[in-house]
């Protein structure tokens, strides 16, 4: 029984996933929109790829934020239920909480 529970452990530790921060249950991740404003473009919530109250794993897309000439997609990086705050084709701007995830 201990040399599985070993085995387990170390396969977990090689698992790709365990450098993910990983969330406790109620715990919250904010999602920031990073970039500034550029050349008087406007950026804009595009697509949700994933529902409210969804769970998301790390590097699921969860949605695609664009201007007219060029277009982010958001990738989860820690594993939860998402929390929307924008709605589709609302303005974005450098600091706004696009959504948060919370650990389950």
């Amino acid at each position: 029984m201990i040399n599985w529970f070993l085995n387990q452990i170390e396969k977990i530790k090689k698992s790709p996933t365990i450098n993910s921060k990983l969330l406790e249950k109620g715990e919250k991740q904010e999602i920031i929109f990073p970039l500034e404003k550029q050349d008087n473009q406007e950026w804009r919530l595009k697509k949700w790829y994933v529902n409210k109250g969804e769970k998301v794993k790390l590097g699921q897309k969860i949605c695609c934020i664009e201007n007219d000439k060029n277009q982010i997609e958001f990738e989860s990086f820690v594993t939860g239920r998402i929390n929307y705050f924008k709605v589709e084709q609302q303005k974005i701007e450098k600091g706004d909480l696009i959504s948060e995830i919370i650990g389950i």
